[in-house]
């Protein structure tokens, strides 16, 4: 009965989607932000239309047990009950609801099912990027739909013919005998096909006893437990399924992983509570830090910071994609990026390193030169092109000489000389671009590389394989399996132990594809001159920053700064959100290293603040704020508005109520007569 109902519907519609959105700017605002750090370019889709599966194919998702996969070949998850699909037509037969209302919600049903299938559509739903792994990630918006649609013909099954639901049925049994026929590998003839045929003939029974009113409360129970066992046996099938794909991880395993560590982390907290990073060499899961309470490299997240994860593969660690592993690490870069413990499951031989404590499985080990998480440089770090150099050892001692103001190289890693290098089975050629390409002179042979040399240095040696083209191969030292290299977590620097001085190394690289790209100018072994080290790391601890307070969002302390270090670097990733204030002003931020905030600070003693903070948050607080004032102001505006309507009806009606019971007839023109009909005046009083 409202006047112009649709415009103002709507309004009212757009008006509190606005003021939800606003409330909710606080967590929308800074998932934004932090989408910009790289997944906004996590992938390159490609924007052609094509079609991703058959409509028929997508019917087969709505069944039960009809899991294929989360993987990025996986279809939607649309599955919302056997007794939608019965009652999901009769909302479009039945003439008991308006057409309007069924046009509208075909063509939003329409869109949502075109959008599945269109590969254009569905990357605008995915924010323009494809989803890693989880596919359709919106489908819950047609479940909610269907389950609306069907649960509105529910309200009216009274009013509805019967032999509508009863045709519907029918032709669902065809239409489910026909899927399996179609042999998808992800519907089983039995959990699928057979429960679903079942369920369908269950709920005819059971719509009937609710569409004749007999024993309706009895009939509601009953579908109420037909209803929740279909769901019960479809989210244990779909679990199963699960399981079997991805594989869930037991809780046994997890306690287990965390009882055994949790105590080593405890110790190094109890004996010392200043901020340092630790990390471990022994992985569960990426995420273990987490769980643990340690603040390290080891993360996986959607909301991925790119650059630092390419920072830290340059730097020889195991990174990539939306996660990074402390696998690779070398006591330089450890020192660079300042930690301080390491948790080992096996005895480190390495005199630069503290064992602290050990018990039947762990080793705890200190490294007495990690620096500090800021500490002062030569700019010259800022002329250091980071992505140029081929092989981490390089790029190490680059920006070591950089940091120290140096001008001749400091050679914290040195290469081995004189290795011989022979092949089993393979041919070498010289590729374009400055590679060396090996393939198999015999296709179905083993075919291999053999490294040897006599180890110059008691220092621990290193392997690393510079190829912009990675292809997995398998390596074993001196005789002994030793993992592999370009797979996945692998594409790292490789420990390879310390040796006595003149001791012979044998490492056998073999092809697990039929060719290898190697960049033949450089050199893939390395040791890490440890007195050379001694001294780079005392004199960049001269001028670190030594904390006296820290939190999660702040980190205040003081220090020296030299007459040639006035660059303040940091091992934070580079983030508008963070402020450097030094003695009172707030100092300007650099990215340094492609990543790193940094910021150019003045010779001196200073007190120094690092503020995290970013306007995104504080904007979007605002906003959050302003959206609940509007939306409890507008609820009290329609009470206050309400209230006056119902005092000014009240008034009106009281105002009537004393006009008739103040207004009396004359007596002279009162009508004493006698009626001569009773029952007459009866009727008309």
């Amino acid at each position: 009965g409202e006047k112009h109902h649709f415009i103002k519907s709507f309004l009212r519609v757009i008006l509190f989607s606005l003021i939800a959105v606003a409330m909710s700017a606080v967590v929308l605002f800074t998932v934004y932000y932090s989408l910009k750090f790289g997944k906004n370019d996590f992938s390159d889709p490609s924007y052609d239309l094509v079609s991703k599966f058959n409509f028929f194919e997508l019917f087969a998702k709505m069944l039960p047990d009809s899991y294929d996969t989360v993987r990025p070949e996986g279809l939607p998850f649309i599955y919302c009950g056997v007794l939608t699909l019965i009652l999901l037509p009769v909302f479009f037969i039945t003439k008991k609801i308006n057409p309007r209302e069924k046009i509208c919600s075909g063509v939003i049903l329409s869109i949502l099912f075109f959008s599945f299938a269109g590969s254009t559509i569905d990357i605008f739903w995915h924010g323009l990027q494809n989803p890693n792994w989880l596919n359709y990630r919106y489908s819950f918006m047609l479940c909610f739909l269907l389950v609306t649609f069907a649960h509105t013909a529910f309200n009216l099954i009274k009013d509805i013919r019967f032999n509508h639901i009863v045709t519907v049925s029918l032709a669902l049994v065809l239409i489910i005998i026909a899927v399996q026929n179609q042999n998808y590998k992800y519907i089983d003839s039995i959990l699928c096909i057979w429960i679903s045929l079942i369920f369908v003939g269950i709920y005819i029974i059971t719509l009937y006893c609710v569409h004749k009113e007999k024993q309706t409360n009895f009939s509601a129970l009953i579908l109420t437990i037909i209803v929740c066992t279909e769901m019960l046996i479809n989210g244990y099938l779909n679990t199963d399924s699960l399981d079997k794909d991805v594989v869930f991880s037991s809780r046994t395993s997890y306690r287990e992983f965390i009882d055994e560590l949790q105590p080593l982390v405890d110790y190094v907290h109890t004996n010392d509570d200043s901020f340092y990073r630790m990390e471990k060499t022994v992985h569960r899961k990426t995420n273990d830090n987490m769980t643990l309470n340690i603040n390290g490299i080891s993360s996986s997240t959607s909301t991925l910071n790119a650059s630092v994860i390419t920072l830290l593969n340059r730097l020889g660690y195991s990174s990539k994609s939306h996660w990074s592993k402390y696998l690779g690490g070398t006591p330089a870069s450890d020192s660079l990026l300042g930690i301080k413990y390491i948790i080992n499951s096996d005895e480190y031989n390495n005199a630069l390193y503290n064992n602290i404590y050990k018990n039947e499985d762990y080793f705890i080990y200190e490294n007495p030169y990690a620096l500090s998480i800021a500490f002062a440089v030569s700019s010259q770090l800022e002329s250091v092109n980071f992505s140029y150099y081929s092989t981490p050892f390089e790029l190490l001692n680059e920006a070591i000489t950089a940091m120290l103001g140096e001008n001749d190289t400091v050679m914290l890693f040195k290469p081995i000389q004189n290795v011989n290098v022979t092949t089993v089975n393979a041919t070498r050629s010289f590729a374009t671009h400055d590679y060396i390409k090996y393939v198999p002179a015999d296709s179905s042979e083993k075919s291999s590389i053999k490294y040897s040399f006599t180890s110059p240095t008691t220092d621990e040696i290193f392997f690393f394989y510079p190829s912009e083209y990675p292809r997995k191969v398998s390596l074993q030292l001196n005789n002994r399996d030793w993992g592999t290299f370009f797979d996945n977590e692998t594409d790292r620097i490789v420990s390879l132990g310390s040796y006595d001085i003149d001791q012979n190394v044998t490492l056998s690289v073999s092809l697990e594809r039929d060719d290898l790209y190697l960049l033949y100018d450089s050199s893939y072994f390395w040791y890490m001159d440890s007195e050379v080290f001694k001294d780079v790391f005392t004199k960049l601890n001269e001028n670190k920053f030594e904390i006296d307070e820290y939190s999660s969002t702040y980190l205040k302390g003081k220090i020296k700064v030299d007459k040639n270090n006035d660059l303040l670097f940091t091992s934070i990733p580079y983030d508008e959100g963070w402020h450097i204030i030094c003695d009172g002003e707030e100092l300007s931020p650099i990215k340094t290293c492609d990543s790193l905030i940094a910021a150019q600070i003045n010779e001196g003693e200073h007190t120094l603040e690092l503020v995290y903070s970013p306007k995104c948050f504080k904007q979007g607080l605002i906003v959050s704020i302003t959206g609940a004032v509007v939306f409890v102001l507008i609820i009290f505006l329609d009470i206050f508005i309400k209230a006056k309507r119902k005092k000014r009806k009240q008034k009106i009606k009281q105002v009537l109520d004393d006009f008739y019971n103040n207004f009396n007839l004359p007596d002279t023109e009162k009508n004493t007569e006698e009626p001569k009909n009773t029952d007459d005046t009866a009727k008309n009083e």
